[in-house]
């Protein structure tokens, strides 16, 4: 796995210096959001039993987190540990069949079930594995596979209960294809059923579930280039259509609805080129128009996105072009602005981590790897970000 770093071994870097340096400076301070930062704290949660990267976490039943494979140190992992926030504490899964990483967790409707698709094997092979986990009955079930073996794909659970899953990558023995196949899974009949596919191949990309039913496909990289190209899947004809054209091509970035139906894109960047987004953009569907929105604070590629219990939106960690930041990001819907946790950060900058919302309104962050490092090896760090 390739991925940025940097040299510098102070914890907060550039970033640091910069806060210290000119925190006096009103207008300084507006623009990183200092003086319009979040009473919420970061506190440190139990640690996981087996720490982990490229993993995937999942809100369920009773106010829990599962949190499925990904990579350690040393392995692939077939593990999974459920997380019990009133108890602060992490109990072991019955593990998945096949090991993996950076697969899709999708969490049905009753969130009782959870299926898990895709993802890289030991062997760095795409998988086609389809695993459904049983939350009452504390076990897994193999679904039917999917025709094309991948990982980096989005998979949305639709209206309907079915979930639609959509490009990413296949690698066999080493070799990489992008893909634009798409493919709509029943967990009701353990079906598949192939449905028309992209008109332009991508991985890293986002996938957005609208009010109406419809998807939005945003950005993404295809085989030497980044996407600009916006493609909206009407699920009642199963044909995609092309939307407005990304201002900024990207991938890695995220991708937010609003209570108003609008679509939040931030961070993300040109991944070959190093570089990363300051500027966020808003998708108004029913104009199918692009907005540009406030400037993130920190431009970011790689961060995770979750909506707050308020309606803002959080981005938690990512890379950024000097030292990647140990604060939260903020995004208020009402007033269009972005504010800062600062000062209050977490112990580390956290990439291929997760954030996943509490039913109690807080942020559970979970593991990653610190940027910094010279090599991608996991952390032992949980947190709970409380509002």
């Amino acid at each position: 796995m390739s991925r940025e770093t940097s040299t510098d071994q102070n914890p907060m870097g550039a970033l640091e210096h910069f806060q210290s340096r000119y925190m006096e400076d009103v207008s300084v301070q507006r623009w990183f959001g200092i003086r319009e930062s979040l009473s919420g704290i970061f506190e440190r949660a139990a640690g996981l039993h087996s720490i982990r990267l490229l993993h995937s976490a999942s809100a369920i039943s009773q106010s829990r987190v599962l949190v499925i494979g990904g990579l350690d140190a040393e392995q692939v992992l077939d593990g999974g540990e459920i997380y019990n926030p009133a108890l602060d504490n992490w109990s072991v899964t019955e593990p998945l069949a096949l090991p993996r990483y950076s697969h899709t967790a999708t969490v049905l409707a009753d969130e009782e079930r959870v299926v898990v698709m895709g993802g890289r094997s030991p062997s760095g092979d795409a998988l086609d594995s389809v695993e459904i986990y049983e939350v009452g009955l504390g076990r897994w079930r193999a679904g039917k596979p999917m025709f094309m073996p991948r990982v980096e794909h989005t998979a949305t659970l639709l209206q309907s209960g079915h979930i639609l899953v959509v490009g990413g990558r296949y690698f066999k023995e080493g070799a990489g294809t992008v893909l634009g196949d798409v493919e709509l899974y029943d967990p009701v009949g353990d079906q598949w059923q192939p449905v028309a596919s992209l008109a332009h191949k991508r991985f890293g990309h986002t996938a957005t579930l609208l009010s109406d039913g419809k998807v939005v496909i945003v950005g993404g990289t295809s085989s030497n280039a980044v996407v600009r190209e916006t493609e909206v899947l009407d699920p009642a004809t199963g044909e995609w259509g092309p939307g407005a054209a990304l201002p900024d091509a990207r991938a890695n970035h995220t991708a937010t609805r609003l209570a108003d139906d609008c679509v939040l894109i931030a961070g993300g960047g040109v991944p070959l080129e190093s570089i990363r987004f300051k500027r966020t953009y808003i998708y108004r569907a029913e104009v199918d128009k692009w907005e540009e929105g406030a400037w993130l604070p920190v431009p970011v590629s790689g961060a995770t996105a979750v909506q707050l219990p308020s309606g803002n939106v959080m981005l938690v960690g990512g890379v950024a072009e000097q030292d990647s930041p140990r604060i939260a990001q903020i995004f208020n819907p009402l007033t269009k602005n972005w504010s800062s946790t600062y000062p209050h950060e977490m112990n580390y900058p956290l990439l291929f981590h997760t954030a996943t919302v509490l039913a109690v309104g807080e942020v559970l962050i979970v593991a990653g790897t610190d940027p910094r490092l010279p090599h991608v090896n996991p952390i032992d760090w949980v947190c709970r970000y409380k509002p």
